[in-house]
């Protein structure tokens, strides 16, 4: 019997090689030209076709002023910003592997990344996590909502399946910032963002990472 707690995402069934390659390209893109350009970064290096690095899940490694290099992660979530939600992957399964490899734990929870960045397309924004603060949030959510904590099961690709979990932002407040990247944006896909759009003024990296 299913559980209405339970969402099933019917646009994510493509593959990495298809939908899911297009979206985070476009984030990647996106975010690699506005640390580009900004003050305090002094250099920005790519990650992702390096094989060996993969279970890290880091995408860039990003050089600051102040002497520091911390790994980020990139995720494209086209919901954030109008959901009030953000997404924390908890399980991957792959149906089809042999049994002692059926599933890992999610990027969410073993990201090595100092900072995890969603970029959300429709407000050509970039919400900045620590990575530590993107796991205590969902987990003062879950603690609270337990059987009534919202999951999304989607269908990555034909052999293999993501579960995650819908954590409210007000489990973050104070913990994340979040960045207008509009100009960066309109270079990558059409300028058809909404103009209600948030406004904060944070420094990036402001906080030190672990």
């Amino acid at each position: 019997m299913g559980s209405s707690r339970v969402k099933i995402d019917p646009r994510k069934t493509r593959s990495y090689n298809g939908d899911y390659m297009r979206v985070g390209k476009l984030a990647e893109s996106v975010i690699w030209d506005w640390l580009s350009d900004h003050p305090q970064v002094i250099g920005v290096d790519d990650l992702t076709g390096l094989r060996p690095l993969q279970n890290v899940e880091a995408d860039f490694t990003v050089a600051t002023e102040d002497g520091r290099r911390s790994l980020v992660e990139i995720k494209h979530d086209e919901h954030l910003g109008k959901s009030g939600n953000i997404v924390v992957e908890v399980l991957r399964i792959n149906h089809k592997a042999p049994e002692q490899a059926a599933g890992v734990l999610g990027w969410s929870l073993r990201t090595q990344a100092s900072w995890v960045l969603y970029y959300s397309p429709h407000l050509a924004y970039v919400y900045q996590f620590h990575a530590s603060d993107l796991r205590i949030g969902f987990q003062r959510y879950t603690d609270e909502a337990r059987n009534a904590a919202q999951f999304v099961w989607i269908n990555t690709d034909r052999i293999k399946s993501t579960l995650s979990v819908l954590v409210p932002l007000k489990y973050y407040a104070g913990m994340f910032e979040v960045h207008d990247v509009q100009p960066y944006a309109m270079r990558h896909q059409p300028a058809d963002y909404t103009q209600q759009r948030m406004k904060f003024d944070s420094p990036l990296f402001r906080r030190s990472a672990a």
